[in-house]
């Protein structure tokens, strides 16, 4: 489970930071592809983590957790505007 978390988080990253150099929209679409897959390996693991450390409240602690994770998203538009500006 660590192992497949800490692939998908370097593979994500790395990807993410490809994505800036890609000089055509093929590398692009390719590159945010490995990024949607790789993300798809951390968020799995994860979610693994939870269920395995909360084992007897893992249902509480998972949609704690989600809920949190949605509070983050509908945050980060609005505060990204801010930091953005120059």
């Amino acid at each position: 489970m660590w192992k497949t978390m800490i692939v998908g988080l370097l593979t994500m990253s790395l990807f993410t930071a490809l994505t800036s150099y890609a000089t055509t929209l093929g590398l692009m679409l390719l590159a945010r592809f490995t990024v949607g897959l790789s993300e798809g390996l951390y968020q799995t693991s994860y979610y693994a983590l939870i269920g395995y450390v909360f084992f007897r409240k893992r249902g509480p602690a998972m949609g704690l957790f989600s809920g949190l994770f949605a509070v983050g998203i509908a945050i980060t538009p609005p505060r990204s505007r801010y930091t953005s500006m120059g």
